[in-house]
């Protein structure tokens, strides 16, 4: 066995980064070794530096939780185009606890993709993610077609696309409404509306978010 297979070989207790393969034990400080629970290696979490902030788009709040780019945009694109599963992982991993937390008794519900999208990817990539915060979980949002919100990027456009399934109803009068990404907030907002009509308490929230959208719609920053 080389040096460099050692290296990259876990202990009984380790196992390796979800994205650079990396022993996530090796080269930690004493207390990651220990007590930091994660599923990537401190280098990649430094580079994946959450920024958690706070939107507010025609009156409703979205919290989202990095920046769109860099690894973040990366991970995300082989999470989703390259059918990459097992990185759902990632994203929420560090925060699943205060999630927890705060949305209990909560329905989450996620912004949907066309089915044109979930057939070729296989998976529900935005309920996969957020299946960590163990919610029960109902599509009460359906898309249309496969309409690209980069092409139809305004309220009145992209809302055209989605519509309530009226065959479906949430399990609690709490709504959490679910995304990957935040690009113009259109669709988020469209979806709000549309669950609006029968839900009164929805909260907002996205994993990542464009970096044009926070320079337009900042509120403040969360530690």
């Amino acid at each position: 066995m080389t040096a460099s297979d050692q290296l990259s070989e876990p202990t009984a207790t380790d196992c390796k980064c979800l994205w650079c393969g990396r022993s996530i034990r090796y080269d930690s400080s004493f207390k990651e070794m220990f007590f930091i629970d994660d599923v990537i290696c401190s280098r990649c979490r430094q580079k994946l530096s959450a920024r958690r902030q706070m939107f507010k788009v025609e009156g409703i709040s979205i919290e989202g939780f990095y920046v769109y780019d860099g690894l973040v945009r990366d991970m995300l694109l082989q999470y989703k185009e390259n059918c990459d599963e097992a990185l759902f992982l990632v994203f929420l991993y560090p925060f699943i606890r205060e999630m927890k937390r705060k949305y209990r008794g909560y329905t989450l519900v996620p912004v949907p993709s066309s089915d044109e999208m979930m057939n070729k990817r296989g998976f529900r990539h935005v309920n996969k993610m957020f299946s960590l915060l163990d919610l029960p979980t109902c599509d009460l949002i359906e898309k249309t077609d496969n309409v690209e919100q980069k092409k139809s990027s305004s309220r009145q456009e992209i809302g055209r696309h989605f519509r309530l399934n009226a065959e479906l109803s949430a399990t609690t009068e709490k709504i959490l409404l679910a995304d990957d990404i935040v690009t113009t907030g259109a669709s988020m907002v469209s979806c709000y509306r549309l669950l609006k009509q029968k839900y009164a308490e929805i909260s907002c929230l996205s994993v990542s978010y464009s970096r044009q959208f926070s320079r337009k719609l900042f509120i403040f920053t969360k530690n």
